[in-house]
């Protein structure tokens, strides 16, 4: 698993990362922190966060897209996704949920994202 230190606009550092079946659990902690507002604008709606929903997230292929984790102290601060529309392959779905705590160092900016493979086979789609 490539695992990619990135420093934020406050100097702090966060390790940015592929999502995983293993980050169900880490997953739910990390959505029940956020807001209903916050769940909302992710989701267009407040969801059921099933485990089979979470594992839905975190189970793309180059094909299907990808899912990013972003951690600090070992705990999910943030959570990005991008899912190819299976109708138009060079279109995708992208959304990011970002800990309210960390939204203003810049975790929901997409250029945080650029450093990482996953990030550009994004760039493939989404142009």
């Amino acid at each position: 698993m490539e695992l990619t230190d990135v420093v934020v606009r406050d100097g702090s550092t966060v390790c940015v990362r592929r999502a995983t079946a293993d980050d169900v659990d880490a997953l739910a902690q990390f959505f029940h922190t956020l807001s209903s507002e916050s769940l909302y604008y992710r989701f267009l709606g407040i969801p059921s966060l099933t485990e089979a929903r979470l594992r839905a997230l975190t189970a793309t292929d180059d094909r299907a897209g990808a899912s990013l984790v972003v951690e600090s102290a070992g705990r999910i601060v943030a959570f990005a996704g991008f899912y190819r529309d299976p109708a138009c392959a060079d279109r995708a779905e992208v959304a990011f949920a970002v800990s309210e705590t960390w939204v203003r160092v810049g975790i929901h900016n997409p250029r945080l994202y650029e450093q990482t493979d996953d990030r550009r086979r994004a760039d493939q789609v989404i142009r």
